[in-house]
């Protein structure tokens, strides 16, 4: 996640725990930069580490015949973000995002351009240019250096 460059929580170095207090300090310097994030998007292996720091809050009762293990929506001071992972998210980061801040443009209109059949097979590609956009990144933030063990 290279793209986001201003609220950048590193922690005491690699390695270390994930804490509430921490990701909660990042949400509010999202927050101060006039961010209302609404997304908490990590690894599969962070994702599983927040559900772990969250689990002293879960609530058993008698008529609960499953045990879940996730976590779908954290409730910080600033407001309820949606938990998600991703495999193509570096095992040892956690992003704060604010979801309307970013969108994928259009640098050149995604075509259908037909190429020379060969025998009765009709040909072509699809040809164009994608890019994230982000349209306030400080209002986004990143925690990097977690431990993945």
């Amino acid at each position: 996640m290279g793209f986001i460059t201003t609220n950048i929580s590193t922690g005491t170095g690699t390695g270390r725990a994930l804490t509430e207090a921490e990701l909660n300090s990042l949400i509010q310097d999202c927050y101060e930069n006039g961010g209302r994030p609404d997304w908490l998007l990590g690894s599969y292996t962070q994702v599983n580490k927040l559900a772990q720091l969250m689990s002293s809050d879960r609530t058993y009762n008698d008529g609960n015949k499953e045990f879940t293990s996730q976590m779908l929506v954290y409730s910080s001071p600033f407001g309820r973000l949606m938990v998600e992972g991703d495999s193509q998210v570096a095992d040892d980061e956690l992003a704060v995002l604010q979801k309307d801040m970013w969108a994928v443009a259009q640098l050149r209109p995604v075509a259908k351009k037909d190429t020379p059949e060969t025998a009765d097979a009709k040909n072509g590609v699809l040809i164009g240019e994608l890019t994230l956009e982000a349209r306030a990144e400080k209002m986004n933030g990143k925690m990097t250096g977690l431990a993945t063990a």
